[in-house]
């Protein structure tokens, strides 16, 4: 089982290493958000979970369960607030041919109106 679980780290390990090669390579600010989820989404689960099996204790395995639940339920919404950050201070691809936020979303003016 602890060659299993250092294998399921090693393979948590590299996806991780490919998100943040995503996250230096992308060109604009929503691939990069996409690259680093999916880094975190997986690449850290796999890594937890092959904690879990190295380490099989009564104690470690609650733990890493509500490690994993805990990033499932926060990185979508830190994702999210991150993009909608983006949008509205139009930072990233703004020529979008479909824009189906428009007129929903309040702009920022911005620091170099005056205003915030």
């Amino acid at each position: 089982m602890r060659i299993f679980g250092e294998f399921i780290v090693l393979i948590g390990s590299i996806i991780c290493l490919l998100g943040a090669i995503g996250i230096v390579r992308f060109p604009d600010a929503y691939a990069k958000l996409h690259s680093s989820t999916k880094c975190l989404s997986a690449g850290g689960t796999l890594v937890f979970l092959g904690i879990m099996m190295c380490f099989a204790r009564p104690y470690v395995v609650p733990k890493v369960i509500l490690l994993i639940v805990f990033f499932f339920f926060s990185n979508p919404v830190s994702t999210q607030a991150l993009a909608r950050a983006c949008y509205k201070r139009r930072i990233g691809d703004i020529n979008t041919v479909i824009d189906e936020y428009e007129g929903y979303i309040y702009y920022s003016r911005g620091p170099e109106h005056g205003t915030d």
